[in-house]
């Protein structure tokens, strides 16, 4: 199963009703309704490929980066990926941790149900 690095997974923070409930959310439709574990995520300071420091949301889809993953710029995306150390090549890659620039996160990644109720009264 492929899941796109830019675009999941969701997070959603419902703040009605006084709550300060967040929920994590990978679409059925892109899973397959496979059901996929929640990945560790956490914001942290990050040299980018322009090599200043910048906050990203780094979301850990593997629990261990081993030391031979490369990083790749997939859209100014820091993504942790690469092919066991073993083979000397692959087709598939296998993805460990993706670094969503800070400001792309909030924007694209970030459902505030308050703001959504509000813009439907």
């Amino acid at each position: 199963m492929v899941i796109c690095v830019c675009k999941y997974p969701i997070m959603i923070k419902d703040k009605r009703y006084g709550g300060s409930d967040t929920y994590i959310s990978i679409p059925l439709e892109i899973t397959g309704g496979i059901e996929v574990p929640i990945p560790d995520m956490e914001v942290v300071d990050e040299i980018g490929f322009d090599n200043i420091k910048h906050k990203y949301m780094k979301v850990k889809w593997q629990d261990d980066i081993p030391i031979w993953a490369k990083r790749y710029n997939v859209n100014e995306h820091i993504v942790m990926a690469g092919c066991s150390e073993e083979k000397l090549s692959c087709d598939t890659k296998s993805i460990f941790a993706v670094s969503h620039p800070i400001e792309e996160w909030n924007e694209y990644h970030t459902i505030d149900l308050i703001e959504q109720t509000k813009k439907k009264i």
